[in-house]
């Protein structure tokens, strides 16, 4: 600066965030020079501070990692959906996160989370620093060249743990069978608006997120072998069969196979008893779901909205858990189950313009239900008497 005049930077904050560590950082750099060296200082002093602990663990690490999965994320972060991807990796997202929010480093405004673009520049500097001539080494992905090359060209290696890529438009891409074998600790992939239409790709079995709505291949991805997965999101894929590895994934919990899947049945899910929410709409081709789907103990949604084909659901419900249950649009489903046990957390029972023709007298144990939509039941010709004994 060449003016002579004094020059004031101030610097707000809440109590705890290391004002003075930032003041200090702001004022060496600007006497020295050298933005560099005030990324490193930031980043060093601040950002992780060696006396926050977890038992034996460094506290630090977690809300390193937690860190730097957000910063080589896209902007477009919904708060829920990465509080449970990161949970689903065992990295403690709700006091890591409160941390990063206390140090000013990340924000949450309407849900969604957030993070300024200088702060986001330099996370994703120190995962670049991990190994600048070869991505292949680094713990994150998120550059489509990167991302495309590694893979491709067999670089992967068991430092990747996360592959993020969130394209404009939609890009075709065709990966080798083995393309991530060697990513021994990947623990989360996404992928949006790339499509894959290549050979079955299969992911090493400590993967827990597997976000690719694109995957366009016709069966599971994965060999044999017990899995760790807790989100499945192959929507818009053309999965057409559960294979019997499906069976194998005992930690999941999260499915989604909504939009235009080709997927004929939903198999026996006992195999699955931690699973929670299963996302099914608009696969117009699936015509069974097996009885075992209202038998879990965890489950919370079940979404079926329009089911064109189906004509049959289980015979019975006992999932004490489940919380919203949606059949709209299933035109050819003319009974619904009967209710074995008393449902308390049901809320919501959506039967639009289906063709149930009545209801069991057993609907009165779903006495925490506060709505129930029958409109356009067009073959529904009369209510059973204990329906109005329901709080609604």
């Amino acid at each position: 600066m060449e003016s002579k005049e004094v020059r004031m930077v101030g610097i707000y904050g809440l109590e705890g965030v290391d004002k003075t560590t930032i003041a200090k950082a702001t004022y060496n750099t600007f006497y020295h020079g050298g933005l560099l060296q005030l990324q490193e200082t930031l980043l060093s002093e601040e950002m992780w501070d060696d006396d926050l602990k977890l038992g034996n663990v460094h506290r630090d690490d977690y809300e390193k990692d937690i860190f730097l999965d957000i910063a080589c994320s896209s902007r477009e972060r919904v708060s829920s959906y990465v509080t449970e991807s990161l949970e689903s990796c065992d990295l403690y997202p709700n006091s890591g996160i409160a941390v990063l929010i206390n140090k000013s480093l990340i924000t949450i405004e309407s849900g969604k989370l957030e993070t300024h673009d200088m702060i986001q520049e330099m996370g994703r500097e120190i995962v670049w620093r991990e190994s600048p001539k070869e991505p292949g080494e680094c713990s994150r992905l998120w550059f489509y060249e990167d991302v495309l090359h590694v893979p491709t060209e067999g670089m992967g290696t068991n430092k990747v743990e996360a592959i993020m890529l969130k394209l404009g438009t939609p890009k075709e891409v065709r990966f080798g069978a083995q393309a991530f074998v060697n990513m021994k600790r990947l623990r989360f992939f996404l992928a949006r608006n790339e499509y894959h239409s290549g050979y079955p790709i299969y992911f090493p079995a400590e993967l827990r997120w597997l976000d690719w709505p694109d995957f366009s291949v016709p069966s599971t991805p994965f060999n044999t072998g017990h899995k760790k997965l807790v989100y499945l999101d192959p929507s818009k894929s053309s999965i057409r069969i559960l294979g019997k590895e499906f069976k194998l994934f005992g930690n999941l919990r999260i499915v989604n196979f909504s939009h235009r899947t080709l997927l004929t049945e939903i198999p026996d899910v006992l195999s699955l008893p931690n699973l929670e929410s299963l996302d099914s709409q608009e696969c117009t081709n699936l015509v069974e779901v097996h009885q075992s789907i209202g038998c879990l103990d965890k489950l919370v949604y079940l979404n079926f909205l329009y089911y064109y084909n189906i004509s049959r659901f289980p015979g019975n419900l006992q999932s004490m858990t489940l919380q919203n249950l949606i059949h709209r649009g299933c035109s050819k489903l003319s009974r619904f189950p009967d209710i074995l046990v008393t449902m308390k957390c049901l809320k919501e029972l959506v039967l639009h313009e289906t063709a149930i023709k009545d209801l069991p007298s057993s609907i009165t144990n779903l006495i925490g239900l506060k709505e129930l939509y029958l409109r356009d039941c067009l073959d529904l010709k009369n209510l059973p008497c204990s329906i109005y004994t329901l709080q609604l």
